[in-house]
């Protein structure tokens, strides 16, 4: 039977035996002719029929669950080529010859003349269309773009089942280096740090550029627990240093996000994080972190972006993170960004950061900061004590500058619980009614720290900015400073 729009019509006239055996019942949607070319619409496209198929008997209630006839394909088409792209034109090998009505099953034959079908440009880079269901399924591709140019490309032979859709990315050459799914970020995980992984080769993610190699994050990746077990960190901060791997390359997280991270603090750690270890050359940037969460199993400082930094981290963020740990596994110096500092933070945020681990130090950024904190902000964090801080647990002898913090859910410090030997702390600000500093050292200097209140959270901007154009630029001339733009909550945020 099948819907002609108004009423269900059959092969047959539709008078039940109530003697007989039970009728086979085959059902499609929308109307289809016995004429397999009616299967195609007058683009060329497969048109996406439902059907179902049960037995039944007079009297029997019917209730039909349809299945898709077809497979259906998503080609997702990099936004450097969709840019100039004026259309897209897709032919499939296999054609449809025939139906059987009775039992839903088709006849298929390779083509040399497949229906082709040519689909104007989608803003959003997405093209979609009808394809057969065929083990043995290719798909040839040509790209007209605006000013005149054409491009030819082909997927490979492959399997296609009915009712499954499928995707698949059209990158230009320049698009395919860099990690763009959870198994390229493994892989690259277990070869940036000299292990062999499946054949796989760092030339798959490297690029080069001014002598450096810069390995891009190409998507937003969300890790399920089978793929998180399977991850290591990037460079290696063993408790014996002389084991020590460090990252002395570029990471360019382009903006994207890494989410549902749940990682384990492996055996012999110093310091753990998506990055172990950041050598004085090694850059991070434009990298975020949410939902997420760590579990300590033994004595190890943890960051999330990145357990120890002698480099630079820059534009990156992390948001709905938490640290557990297991009984008696105590950790040490905890940071949402960086367990210990000894390079350059800058334009970095932590947002709802949760922990219920017995850590000695924890800060809402760095565990420990011996190095340079630039205009940054945490905002909402629990962090578990008194004796921690919103911006960094301890000040070693470092600086602190542009920062503030809000949204303290524990009577931690504002700043930091204390600072140790010569600190510089200036040009950050608080919310009323907290304490900037648990114990200062007597070399700090603190200048220019204002608190503020609800109905003052809103200079905290032009603070803000007005500190980059002014002392930044001259203190950190070949540092980018990322500007600020008011908000509700938190009342400033960072343009990343």
């Amino acid at each position: 039977m099948t819907y002609n729009g108004t009423f269900w019509e059959g092969e047959l006239p539709d008078v039940w035996n109530e003697n007989g055996n039970a009728a086979e019942l085959t059902v499609y949607t929308p109307y289809i002719d016995t004429d397999p070319q009616l299967f195609y619409d007058g683009k060329g496209q497969l048109q996406d029929i439902l059907y179902d198929r049960q037995n039944c008997r007079k009297g029997d209630r019917i209730n039909l669950t349809f299945k898709h006839l077809f497979a259906c394909i998503t080609f997702h088409v990099a936004a450097g080529i969709n840019q100039t792209l004026q259309n897209i034109t897709f032919r499939p090998s296999v054609l449809i010859t025939g139906l059987n009505h009775r039992t839903g099953a088709l006849s298929m034959e390779t083509t040399e003349n497949p229906q082709s079908v040519t689909l104007n440009k989608a803003e959003d880079g997405n093209y979609s269309l009808i394809i057969p269901p065929s083990e043995h399924l290719k798909i040839d591709i040509c790209i007209q773009t605006t000013d005149g140019k054409s491009y030819e490309t082909s997927m490979p032979e492959s399997h296609f089942a009915a009712g499954t859709s499928y995707s698949c990315r059209i990158l230009s050459n320049a698009d395919t280096q860099g990690i763009h799914t959870a198994a390229d970020f493994i892989a690259f995980t277990h070869l940036i740090n000299g292990e062999a992984y499946e054949g796989r080769s760092l030339d798959e993610f490297r690029t080069e550029e001014n002598g450096r190699n810069i390995y891009r994050l190409c998507a937003d990746i969300e890790f399920t627990p089978e793929e998180c077990s399977q991850l290591m960190e990037i460079g290696i901060a063993y408790r014996n240093t002389q084991k020590q791997s460090s990252f002395e390359d570029i990471f360019d997280g382009q903006g994207y996000c890494l989410s549902n991270l749940t990682l384990t603090t492996p055996e012999e750690r110093n310091r753990f994080g998506v990055f172990g270890s950041i050598g004085e050359n090694g850059i991070v940037r434009n990298l975020h972190i949410q939902n997420s969460s760590i579990h300590i199993c033994e004595k190890t400082g943890i960051g999330f972006i990145a357990g120890e930094n002698w480099g630079t981290i820059t534009n990156c963020s992390v948001k709905n993170v938490s640290i557990t740990e297991t009984a008696n596994a105590e950790g040490k110096e905890v940071g949402g960004i960086a367990s210990n500092n000894l390079g350059y933070i800058a334009n970095c945020t932590t947002e709802d950061f949760y922990t219920e681990a017995s850590v000695a130090h924890i800060g809402g950024l760095i565990g420990v900061n011996q190095g340079f904190l630039l205009n940054s902000y945490s905002a909402n964090c629990d962090l578990g004590s008194k004796t921690q801080g919103m911006l960094c647990h301890s000040c070693n002898s470092g600086n602190i500058y542009n920062c503030y913090c809000i949204g303290l859910k524990t009577t931690c410090y504002a700043f930091c619980y204390q600072t140790i030997n010569k600190c510089t702390i200036e040009y950050c600000y608080y919310p009323e009614g907290t304490t900037r500093i648990g114990k200062k050292g007597s070399g700090t200097i603190m200048n220019i720290t204002y608190y503020f209140t609800d109905q003052t959270s809103y200079k905290i901007t032009n603070l803000l900015n007005n500190w980059i154009t002014g002392q930044g630029a001259s203190l950190f001339p070949n540092l980018e400073f990322q500007s600020w733009q008011s908000n509700d909550s938190p009342p400033a945020i960072l343009v990343l």
